[in-house]
Protein backbone atom coordinates (compact mmCIF):
# COMPACT_ATOMS: atom_id res chain seq x y z
CA UNK A 1 0.00 0.00 0.00
CA UNK A 2 1.03 3.58 -0.59
CA UNK A 3 0.29 6.59 1.59
CA UNK A 4 0.76 10.18 0.43
CA UNK A 5 1.07 13.33 2.52
CA UNK A 6 0.16 16.91 1.67
CA UNK A 7 0.03 19.98 3.84
CA UNK A 8 0.49 23.65 4.40
CA UNK A 9 3.85 25.31 4.08
CA UNK A 10 3.37 27.54 7.12
CA UNK A 11 1.79 26.54 10.39
CA UNK A 12 2.23 27.15 14.10
CA UNK A 13 4.87 24.92 15.67
CA UNK A 14 2.77 24.45 18.80
CA UNK A 15 2.64 21.13 20.60
CA UNK A 16 -0.80 20.18 19.28
CA UNK A 17 0.27 20.58 15.62
CA UNK A 18 3.53 18.70 16.14
CA UNK A 19 1.70 15.93 18.00
CA UNK A 20 -0.77 15.53 15.09
CA UNK A 21 2.05 15.17 12.58
CA UNK A 22 4.17 12.83 14.70
CA UNK A 23 1.22 10.60 15.60
CA UNK A 24 0.36 10.11 11.93
CA UNK A 25 4.03 9.49 11.05
CA UNK A 26 4.38 6.88 13.82
CA UNK A 27 1.10 5.22 12.88
CA UNK A 28 1.83 5.04 9.15
CA UNK A 29 5.43 3.92 9.64
CA UNK A 30 4.25 1.22 12.06
CA UNK A 31 1.65 -0.29 9.75
CA UNK A 32 2.84 -3.52 8.17
CA UNK A 33 0.68 -3.11 5.07
CA UNK A 34 2.28 0.18 3.97
CA UNK A 35 5.45 -0.05 1.91
CA UNK A 36 5.68 3.35 0.16
CA UNK A 37 5.24 6.80 1.70
CA UNK A 38 5.09 9.79 -0.69
CA UNK A 39 5.78 13.45 0.06
CA UNK A 40 5.44 16.62 -2.01
CA UNK A 41 8.86 18.06 -1.18
CA UNK A 42 7.88 21.63 -0.24
CA UNK A 43 9.21 23.13 2.96
CA UNK A 44 6.53 22.80 5.63
CA UNK A 45 4.37 19.74 6.30
CA UNK A 46 5.81 17.88 3.28
CA UNK A 47 9.40 17.96 4.53
CA UNK A 48 8.46 17.80 8.22
CA UNK A 49 6.60 14.52 7.62
CA UNK A 50 9.51 13.24 5.53
CA UNK A 51 11.86 13.99 8.45
CA UNK A 52 9.59 12.36 11.06
CA UNK A 53 9.18 9.24 8.93
CA UNK A 54 12.86 9.23 7.98
CA UNK A 55 13.96 9.27 11.62
CA UNK A 56 11.75 6.24 12.29
CA UNK A 57 12.87 4.31 9.25
CA UNK A 58 15.76 2.43 10.87
CA UNK A 59 13.66 1.47 13.89
CA UNK A 60 10.64 0.01 12.10
CA UNK A 61 9.87 -2.11 9.07
CA UNK A 62 11.72 -1.22 5.85
CA UNK A 63 9.74 0.96 3.46
CA UNK A 64 10.41 3.41 0.65
CA UNK A 65 10.22 7.17 1.27
CA UNK A 66 9.51 8.83 -2.08
CA UNK A 67 9.47 12.56 -2.82
CA UNK A 68 7.69 13.92 -5.90
CA UNK A 69 8.84 17.38 -6.99
CA UNK A 70 7.00 19.61 -9.48
CA UNK A 71 10.28 20.73 -11.08
CA UNK A 72 13.79 19.79 -9.88
CA UNK A 73 15.47 19.51 -6.52
CA UNK A 74 17.41 22.70 -7.27
CA UNK A 75 14.09 24.62 -7.12
CA UNK A 76 13.29 23.80 -3.47
CA UNK A 77 14.59 25.65 -0.40
CA UNK A 78 17.90 24.66 1.16
CA UNK A 79 16.15 23.09 4.17
CA UNK A 80 13.83 21.05 1.94
CA UNK A 81 16.74 19.95 -0.27
CA UNK A 82 18.79 18.88 2.78
CA UNK A 83 15.83 16.93 4.20
CA UNK A 84 15.15 15.24 0.86
CA UNK A 85 18.80 14.30 0.36
CA UNK A 86 19.03 12.92 3.90
CA UNK A 87 15.80 10.90 4.11
CA UNK A 88 14.31 10.17 0.66
CA UNK A 89 15.00 6.81 -0.95
CA UNK A 90 13.59 7.95 -4.26
CA UNK A 91 13.18 11.44 -5.75
CA UNK A 92 10.99 12.00 -8.78
CA UNK A 93 11.64 15.32 -10.51
CA UNK A 94 8.73 16.02 -12.86
CA UNK A 95 10.64 18.85 -14.55
CA UNK A 96 7.68 21.19 -14.94
CA UNK A 97 8.72 24.81 -14.56
CA UNK A 98 6.90 26.62 -11.77
CA UNK A 99 5.37 29.73 -13.34
CA UNK A 100 2.51 32.07 -12.68
CA UNK A 101 1.77 32.16 -16.44
CA UNK A 102 0.16 28.70 -16.41
CA UNK A 103 -1.56 29.15 -13.05
CA UNK A 104 1.16 27.15 -11.33
CA UNK A 105 0.05 24.03 -13.19
CA UNK A 106 3.30 22.33 -12.17
CA UNK A 107 1.89 22.00 -8.64
CA UNK A 108 -1.36 20.49 -9.94
CA UNK A 109 0.65 17.91 -11.91
CA UNK A 110 2.73 17.05 -8.81
CA UNK A 111 -0.39 16.84 -6.62
CA UNK A 112 -2.01 14.53 -9.16
CA UNK A 113 1.06 12.29 -9.01
CA UNK A 114 0.76 12.17 -5.21
CA UNK A 115 -2.81 10.88 -5.59
CA UNK A 116 -2.55 8.47 -8.56
CA UNK A 117 -1.04 5.48 -6.76
CA UNK A 118 -2.15 6.36 -3.23
CA UNK A 119 -4.31 4.12 -1.11
CA UNK A 120 -4.34 6.65 1.72
CA UNK A 121 -4.02 10.45 1.62
CA UNK A 122 -3.19 12.45 4.73
CA UNK A 123 -3.86 16.17 4.34
CA UNK A 124 -2.82 18.83 6.84
CA UNK A 125 -4.36 22.15 5.75
CA UNK A 126 -4.30 25.37 7.75
CA UNK A 127 -7.32 25.76 9.99
CA UNK A 128 -9.81 28.05 8.33
CA UNK A 129 -11.09 28.39 4.81
CA UNK A 130 -8.29 28.25 2.20
CA UNK A 131 -9.99 26.47 -0.71
CA UNK A 132 -7.36 27.52 -3.25
CA UNK A 133 -4.41 26.09 -1.33
CA UNK A 134 -2.33 23.26 -2.73
CA UNK A 135 -3.39 21.06 0.16
CA UNK A 136 -7.09 21.43 -0.69
CA UNK A 137 -6.24 21.04 -4.38
CA UNK A 138 -4.73 17.63 -3.59
CA UNK A 139 -7.74 16.63 -1.48
CA UNK A 140 -10.08 17.63 -4.33
CA UNK A 141 -8.02 15.69 -6.87
CA UNK A 142 -8.37 12.62 -4.63
CA UNK A 143 -12.14 13.16 -4.21
CA UNK A 144 -12.57 13.44 -7.99
CA UNK A 145 -10.44 10.34 -8.49
CA UNK A 146 -12.70 8.46 -6.04
CA UNK A 147 -15.78 9.47 -8.08
CA UNK A 148 -14.38 8.04 -11.30
CA UNK A 149 -12.48 4.95 -10.15
CA UNK A 150 -13.14 1.61 -8.51
CA UNK A 151 -9.94 2.11 -6.53
CA UNK A 152 -10.84 4.34 -3.58
CA UNK A 153 -8.38 6.53 -1.70
CA UNK A 154 -8.96 6.92 2.03
CA UNK A 155 -8.79 10.68 2.66
CA UNK A 156 -7.82 11.87 6.15
CA UNK A 157 -7.78 15.57 7.04
CA UNK A 158 -6.24 17.09 10.18
CA UNK A 159 -6.31 20.89 10.34
CA UNK A 160 -3.29 22.70 11.76
CA UNK A 161 -3.28 25.97 13.68
CA UNK A 162 -2.05 28.94 11.67
CA UNK A 163 1.00 31.03 12.53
Amino acid sequence: MQVSFTGTRKYSLNGDNIDKLKMVAYTMMGRQDINILCFGGAEGVDTDMLCYCGRLKNHLLPRTLKVILPDTIEQVTEFARDSIEKYADEVIELGNKITRDDGYNSYRLRNTELVLDADILWAFPKKGNYPRSGTWMTVNIAKNFNKSSKHQIAINIRELERL
